[in-house]
């Protein structure tokens, strides 16, 4: 199975708080064995600040089929969130 799915994040607090709950909406789709098809991922997730930056990210997701060769389930994700590179400062 092959799957690419792009998301947006709503989050209902900012990264200054330890723990900022977030709702995620996006479009994704699916090739298995020859058939595509198109979901909708829709759901909620928690991120949780480690240090500065860093975060660890829980995310739960319902997967609502667009098309008839995908399927209606659920989607649970755990997984690290940190900046890749150097933090910029904005010039004066």
């Amino acid at each position: 199975m092959l799957e690419g799915v792009a998301t947006g994040n709503l989050k209902l607090l900012s990264d200054k708080y330890c723990v900022s709950p977030f709702l995620t909406l996006g479009i994704g789709g699916s090739k298995y064995k020859g058939y595509y098809g198109a979901f909708i991922p829709a759901g909620v997730g928690l991120q949780v600040k480690l240090f500065n930056d860093a975060f660890i990210m829980l995310n739960h997701q319902y997967r609502i089929s667009v098309t008839e060769n995908a399927a209606y389930h659920f989607y649970h994700s755990l997984g690290v969130v940190a900046p890749i590179g150097k933090k910029q400062v904005a010039a004066r």
